[in-house]
């Protein structure tokens, strides 16, 4: 007779991806953002990619009903301006890369669907500018140029983890505010 703990773990690695499955997820996000951080058209705009759900917090689940596999999202963090860059813009500027990424891809409302088999990247583009970035504006602003002492701290620079990110919506023709930052 099985105890209950021993069923608990079981039942859990039934809906669990596969320690397999979880190797290709980390292969394919790492790829991914090693491909955008190196991107030259994506330079001006990169400030940093992320994980966020399940995958992130360990609770993924593994291939169910009709779901085509597990899933990874990953945020890409842009200093990308949502007064200048609506969410067709954003679209034309990473329909190139993703192109030349992707096995197989397609446009969600607020992010990029990437797969390849059993495996799914949503690459999810927020915009959060950085604190050099508005430093640079002010200088740009002020036709005065920068030196080191105008530059933000190395706390000051990554503020923008601890702030709402914005999301475009392509179906709302406008960015949207997170809840909470990528923290």
């Amino acid at each position: 007779m099985s105890t209950l703990p021993s069923r608990f773990r079981t039942f859990l690695s039934l809906i669990r991806p596969s320690q397999v499955q979880l190797r290709k997820l980390r292969a394919a996000h790492l790829l991914l953002s090693r491909h955008l951080r190196h991107s030259p058209e994506l330079q001006p705009y990169f400030v940093s990619t992320f994980l966020q759900g399940s995958y992130r917090r360990s609770t993924a689940l593994g291939a169910l009903g009709d779901h085509s596999g597990s899933d990874v999202d990953l945020v890409l963090v842009t200093n990308l301006d949502p007064e200048r860059h609506d969410p067709e813009s954003v679209l034309k500027l990473l329909r190139p890369l993703i192109r030349r990424h992707g096995p197989t891809w397609r446009v969600q409302e607020r992010s990029f669907r990437l797969s390849d088999g059993d495996i799914s990247l949503d690459l999810v583009v927020a915009s959060a500018p950085t604190q050099v970035d508005l430093a640079y504006l002010r200088a740009e602003a002020a036709a005065e140029p920068l030196d080191d002492n105008d530059l933000p701290s190395a706390g000051e620079q990554n503020a923008w983890k601890l702030q709402p990110l914005w999301i475009p919506d392509r179906g709302a023709k406008s960015w949207r505010r997170t809840c909470i930052g990528s923290a």
